[in-house]
């Protein structure tokens, strides 16, 4: 994908979370760098309360689920999970090919 078709896709992932409930609380937006579309966003130090990390981490878990429905038109499955789909499975099986 060109650099501006990946810019125009990041903005209107942002313009959806705009014009209708966000899929975490609504803080931050997508970008488009290196060839990958990327979520960001900053929570200032002063906003930390007990209990924040656990909902934080969960609305950033939903927004994943919601790029694979949105990208690849499917759901998470119990395969989703293996070790082998994720970041250090796939470096760990880098690893052992050598």
């Amino acid at each position: 994908m060109s650099e501006s078709d990946g810019a125009r896709l990041a903005l209107s992932f942002n313009e959806a979370e705009l014009r209708r409930k966000p899929f975490g609380y609504g803080f931050g937006s997508y970008t488009y760098r290196n060839e990958t579309i990327h979520f960001v966003y900053f929570l200032p130090n002063i906003i930390y309360r007990s209990g924040l990390l656990p909902n934080l981490y969960f609305s950033r878990a939903q927004r994943a689920r919601e790029m694979s429905i949105r990208l690849k038109k499917r759901d998470w499955t119990p395969e989703s999970f293996r070790p082998s789909r994720s970041a250090i499975g796939r470096l760990m099986a880098l690893f052992r090919k050598r």
